[in-house]
C-alpha cells in the first residue's frame, strides 16, 4: 500500500480558518449546539493541552471516552502530537483497571461518573496502578470525599481541568502540586485553578469589570484565545449572546481568591431565585455529596406558591445504603445558610445523564414544572 503511493505531501487546500469539526455541547441545560472549531482552534488547543497534560513520548495514554464528544474526540490528538503510545478501549471499570496494570498506563482522564465507578470497584485494590502519573478530572466538580477515595486508589496524581465543547483545550487547570486534601493547600479544593496556556481568563461583574480577588464578589467567567470557537453553526443569535468583543461568555459564575485561583459557584442558568434571593445549586450539591450514602445528586428549583421556587434535592443512593429526607436536609442546615437548604428531597433509582456522565438538570427539572408558566432553561 505504501509503495504504490506517492511520498509527496498531499496538495490539500486547507486554510487555518476553515471549519475543522463541529463540537456539540452536552445539552445539560438546553438544546445541544454545534460549536464551530477551525483548524487554527484545533492546532492551538492540541499544542497547549499537550503542555498542560505534561506529555512526553515515553508516556502511555488511555483513551476510553466516546469519540463523539469533546472530551473523547479532542483527547485523542494531543498524545499523538507528543508521540505517546495510545491505548483505545470502550469504558468498563474492571477492564480499565486491568488495562492500566497490563499496559502500564501513565495518563488518563475521567469525568465524575466513570471515576466513581472505578474507585468504588471492589477489585480496585487488587491491581497494580503505580504506573499512573497523571489523572485529568473533567466534566464537573468532584467532592472532597470522592477525591479522598481517588487518592487511596491512585495517589495524589490528579488535576482538575475546566473546559467545554467550545474550546479545544481546557480553559483552566489546577495542577497536582497546587492543591492537597489536607494542610494549607486544601483551601484550593473546589478551584478550577488558573488559565491554561494560550487562554486569557477573566471573571467579570455585570458592568464588565474584573471582580475583586477576595473570594466573595461573584462574576461570570469569560475566555479569550485562539482555541475558542467563533460561534455556533446556524445560530447567529446564540453566537451573539455568548461572544462579545472577542470574549466567550461561559455562563459559569465564579469568584477569585487572593492568589488568583478561580472557584466556580454555579451555572447562571441553574440559579434558583427564591423570594428574590439567588441560590446556587452547586453549593448545596457539594454538601449533600459529603453524605456517605449519596452516589449522585442534583439540586433544582421547583414551584412554590409563596417563594416562587425553592430548592429540591434529587438523590441516588449507593447500593445497600440508606438515608432519609430529614437527614439530607439536616446535613444542609448544619453547613449552609438556612434559606439555602432544600425544602424537599426525592430519592430515585437513577438520574438522566449525558454520555459523558453529566446530569441532565433540564430533564430532571422539567418533570416538576409541568403545567407551570416558568420555562425551564
Amino acid at each position: 500500500l505504501i509503495a504504490a503511493n506517492s511520498a509527496d505531501e498531499p496538495e490539500v487546500d486547507v486554510n487555518e480558518n476553515d471549519l475543522f469539526v463541529l463540537s456539540y455541547t452536552s445539552g445539560t441545560t438546553g438544546v445541544p449546539k454545534g460549536a464551530m472549531i477551525t483548524h487554527r482552534n484545533a492546532a492551538t488547543g492540541i499544542i497547549c493541552m499537550a503542555l498542560e497534560w505534561r506529555l512526553d513520548p515515553h508516556h502511555v495514554y488511555l483513551l476510553h471516552a466516546p469519540m463523539f464528544f469533546a472530551a473523547g474526540g479532542g483527547a485523542r490528538l494531543h498524545p499523538v502530537l507528543r508521540g505517546c503510545t495510545c491505548v483505545v478501549m470502550t469504558y468498563d471499570a474492571q477492564a480499565i483497571l486491568q488495562t492500566i496494570e497490563k499496559e502500564r498506563i501513565t495518563h488518563i482522564s475521567f469525568s465524575p461518573t466513570p471515576i466513581k465507578r472505578i474507585v468504588d470497584h471492589p477489585d480496585a485494590g487488587k491491581y497494580d496502578l503505580s504506573s499512573v502519573e497523571f489523572i485529568g478530572l473533567t466534566g464537573a466538580t468532584h467532592s472532597v470525599a470522592e477525591l479522598r477515595k481517588l487518592e487511596q486508589v491512585f495517589g495524589h496524581v490528579w488535576c482538575s481541568a475546566y473546559g467545554m465543547a467550545e474550546s479545544v483545550n481546557c480553559g483552566a487547570i489546577l495542577q497536582p502540586e497546587e492543591v492537597a486534601i489536607e494542610g494549607p493547600l486544601s483551601k484550593r479544593l473546589g478551584s478550577i485553578g488558573k488559565a491554561t496556556s494560550g487562554i486569557d481568563l477573566r471573571v467579570v461583574n455585570e458592568q464588565g469589570h474584573d471582580v475583586a480577588p477576595d473570594g466573595k464578589e461573584l462574576g461570570e467567567i469569560i475566555l479569550h484565545g485562539d482555541m475558542m470557537t467563533n460561534g455556533y453553526l446556524g445560530m447567529p443569535q446564540e453566537t451573539a449572546n455568548i461572544i462579545k468583543d472577542g470574549w466567550f461568555y461561559t455562563g459559569d459564575m465564579a469568584t477569585v481568591d487572593e492568589d488568583g485561583y478561580t472557584f466556580i459557584v454555579d451555572r447562571k442558568k441553574d440559579m434558583i431565585i427564591s423570594g428574590g434571593i439567588n441560590i446556587y445549586p452547586r453549593e448545596i450539591e457539594e454538601v449533600i455529596y459529603t453524605h456517605p450514602a449519596v452516589s449522585h445528586c442534583t439540586v433544582i428549583g421547583v414551584p412554590d406558591e409563596e417563594w416562587g421556587e425553592t430548592p429540591k434535592a434529587v438523590v441516588v443512593l449507593r447500593d445497600g445504603m440508606k438515608a432519609t429526607e430529614e437527614a439530607i436536609i439536616d446535613l444542609c442546615r448544619q453547613n449552609l445558610a438556612s434559606f439555602k437548604k432544600p425544602t424537599s428531597v426525592d430519592f430515585v433509582d437513577n438520574l438522566p445523564m449525558t454520555p459523558s456522565g453529566k446530569i441532565l438538570k433540564r430533564e430532571v427539572a422539567g418533570q416538576y414544572w409541568k403545567g407551570y408558566e416558568k420555562r425551564v432553561h
